[in-house]
């Protein structure tokens, strides 16, 4: 029986085409961050639960008999889940979005270890003449420092995808 692998690269290409990402050091909270960002951007960011990214920890445990009779059990160690909030761009099927990095002791993106917050733009080259982004986040109380990344350069970006 063949087995077929699902191709992720064109969809990886698709999301991250003209986008920018930020690394955002902050001890605010997500949801404060965001009015911040919209108070400072005029921007409307919303979190919406069903777009909250879920990470599985743990081994799937199956029977030994190899019949149809078999159970198949489940054991899943912890599920993570980051809050994602997103502002929706007009006139183009794209958003920004706004991540959480952290959740309790596991990492949406590891190889960020001290980024608490990542800051994805799409059609970065439609927002960036209008907000200068990079430049005003350090006016947002509660941002300790912000860093531009190579998407292509990171490991998990795959766990960026919605």
């Amino acid at each position: 029986m063949a087995k077929f692998l699902l191709n992720t690269a064109f969809v990886e290409e698709d999301f991250f085409s003209d986008s920018r990402l930020i690394a955002i050091g902050s001890a605010l909270k997500g949801y404060s961050l965001c009015w911040w960002l919209n108070q400072l951007f005029g921007l409307n960011f919303t979190r919406e639960p069903d777009m909250d990214i879920c990470i599985q920890e743990g081994k799937i445990l199956s029977g030994s008999g190899g019949t149809l009779f078999d159970q198949v059990t489940e054991e899943v160690k912890r599920k993570y889940y980051f809050p994602v909030y997103r502002h929706e761009l007009p006139y183009f099927d794209a958003s920004i979005y706004l991540y959480a990095n952290r959740c309790s002791v596991k990492k949406l993106m590891p190889e960020l270890k001290h980024a608490d917050y990542l800051l994805l733009m799409q059609f970065a080259s439609y927002i960036e003449p209008g907000h200068d982004f990079s430049s005003n986040l350090a006016r947002v109380q509660g941002i300790s420092w912000t860093s531009e990344l190579e998407i292509d350069t990171l490991k998990s970006r795959r766990n960026l995808i919605i």
